[in-house]
């Protein structure tokens, strides 16, 4: 599901893991996991600010997994193939 707002702020502390994958055009896309009240979320353009926190653009997330056990229990294949489709959600 998406975020309503078009972008949003998620504090550096919230963020459980960082990573990139190289696309089909050969482009670096970064990504974020992070904790979003209950859920755990991954978005894939972001910007982070002087103070550590990161920008997000909504239409570049979605959730990976309903709680944090669930997240733990997710290769890091599953975790970027999300990020793969939060990408592609949002390029839509």
């Amino acid at each position: 599901m998406k975020n309503s707002l078009p972008y949003f702020r998620v504090p550096g502390q919230n963020v459980l893991f960082r990573g990139s994958y190289i696309d089909c055009f050969g482009e670096e896309i970064g990504y974020i996991v992070y904790c979003n009240g209950d859920t755990v979320n991954v978005n894939s353009d972001f910007t982070i600010d002087s103070k550590g926190a990161y920008h997000c653009c909504g239409d570049y997330d979605r959730v990976l997994c309903r709680t944090a056990a669930e997240y733990e229990r997710l290769s890091e294949e599953e975790i970027e193939r999300q990020a793969r489709f939060a990408y592609t959600d949002g390029a839509r």
